[in-house]
């Protein structure tokens, strides 16, 4: 049963996150992680599996190839590995050869080799890592660093099993005790890394899915109604599970006083009702809090919107990425991203989508709501005037200090209803990942400016010696 049960975990781990990465995955190299875990799953390197020897030499031989390949393509693409497949399928060849003519399998020669460039792949991205510091190339490690942590438990039990053997080889017992402590302290190490195996084990298994199922790995991005329907899918049978079994235990005990076996298991459900939504309002808000799977991650997303930008500024191109998508994601009427100008001295809309409001035009401000740093909702009739602030549902200040005042401004919802307190927290949460990116933003453009101005009075000095030069020779000229 115990086999059965691992198997059944193992299979529907590999296919589960196969399935997640064919389908939501943008990232063409992630073809080789399915490969890689497809071939995890091949019947011989299950419990209680054995078949033919060429199968299990080609699984095991290019698992590492595979892992290698999937780590060199993220890290460095330009280069190629076609010599190491190459060597890998001469190996395969040559080893079952040898295993015919001397009738023994030298499969673990193969799996000698994948560990071998697998530690090389691990090698390489903590390389990386440590010298970009790319948030990428950490969730990578986080990723898979269960398998290095098996990886380095399987050493280290053949080499304690071999200093094991040859120990009681030249001693010709086995002999524990405080007159053998040697002995007892190789076991103890040898159990540990047998633990340290099942727990990189299960390690990979639940951050690599918990990876993929975040979006914080693989350039993978997966509805969050998806994750819903398994959180909600994992409480139904949990619940189906607890109500049966607290039916049955009040059945035998009070089912022959109710008359009623029925009758009997209604407390029970009763009290799991009860519970059941409060704990999973409590789930859901925890994977909200760790959900990375929206567009709307301005952090994860960076990089990613400066490389689009084509004929702006960085600070255009950020306003206009917001709004842009806000307006579409959203079942709002209207948003906008206001500011303070000092050269205007007033606020203004720096970008606005839903309105035909001219960008970069004055907020008329009657009730000086942005004079205050904190949210505003408007819970009576919005403002006719479009130019108003007023005529804005909810404003949530983003940033508000002596340089930069910054406000995101959203329109009524489409549907008529007002902003929820789970709105509130949300769009929240959303306005203070607009702040750390726009923080980055606005000193990346302070930085510039300060070396145009620079430039520019570098320049100005430059002419000026220029015409003093000009004026000198026409003087001299003259006389």
């Amino acid at each position: 049963m115990i086999n059965i049960g691992f198997n059944a975990l193992f299979l529907l781990f590999i296919f589960f996150n196969s399935f997640l990465l064919l389908k939501y995955s943008q990232s063409k190299e992630n073809i080789l992680i399915v490969l890689f875990l497809l071939l995890l799953s091949s019947p011989d390197n299950l419990p209680g599996f054995d078949i033919s020897p060429l199968i299990s030499n080609i699984s095991s031989g290019f698992l590492g190839i595979l892992f290698y390949h999937f780590i060199v393509q993220k890290v460095n693409p330009e280069k190629k590995v076609i010599k190491i497949y190459l060597l890998t399928v001469l190996l395969i060849l040559i080893t079952c050869f040898l295993g015919l003519i001397i009738k023994t399998n030298l499969g673990v020669l193969l799996y000698v080799w994948s560990v071998v460039w697998i530690f090389i792949g691990f090698i390489i991205l903590w390389k990386a890592y440590k010298k970009t510091g790319s948030i990428t190339m950490k969730r990578l490690l986080n990723a898979f660093r269960g398998i290095f942590i098996s990886l380095v438990s399987i050493i280290a039990i053949i080499l304690l099993a071999a200093i094991l053997k040859l120990y009681f080889g030249v001693n010709g017992s086995v002999q524990f005790g405080i007159h053998n402590i040697q002995t007892g302290v190789i076991v103890v190490l040898l159990l540990i890394s047998l633990l340290g195996f099942f727990i990189g084990i299960l390690w990979f298994f639940g951050s690599f899915t918990w990876g993929l199922l975040t979006g914080t790995t693989l350039d993978i991005k997966i509805r969050s109604t998806m994750i819903y329907s398994i959180i909600g899918v994992f409480f139904i049978a949990f619940f189906g599970l607890i109500d049966y079994s607290l039916g049955e235990l009040l059945q035998s005990l009070f089912g022959r006083f109710v008359g009623s076996e029925f009758i009997a298991g209604i407390p029970a459900t009763i009290g799991l009702l009860a519970f059941f939504n409060p704990v999973r309002n409590r789930v859901e808000k925890f994977v909200d809090n760790k959900l990375n799977t929206s567009d709307l991650d301005f952090l994860e997303k960076t990089e990613t919107f400066t490389d689009a930008l084509t004929g702006e500024s960085v600070i255009e191109g950020f306003e206009e990425y917001i709004c842009e998508n806000l307006i579409q994601r959203l079942p709002i009427t209207k948003v906008a991203l206001v500011s303070y100008d000092k050269e205007m001295k007033s606020y203004k809309y720096n970008e606005i989508r839903g309105s035909d409001i001219e960008e970069n035009s004055k907020v008329e401000d009657i009730h000086l709501y942005l004079l205050e740093n904190r949210m505003i909702r408007n819970y009576g009739p919005l403002n006719e005037n479009q130019q108003e602030i007023a005529s804005f549902a909810l404003i949530i200040p983003i940033i508000h200090d002596l340089e930069h005042k910054w406000f995101l401004t959203l329109g009524k919802k489409n549907d008529g209803t007002t902003y929820s307190k789970k709105d509130e927290e949300a769009l929240t949460k959303l306005a203070n990942k607009i702040k750390l990116s726009l923080k980055f933003i606005l000193a990346y453009d302070n930085i510039v400016k300060n070396k145009f101005n620079e430039t520019l009075q570098e320049k100005e000095k430059r002419i000026e010696n220029l015409k003093q030069q000009i004026k000198e020779l026409e003087d001299k000229l003259v006389e």
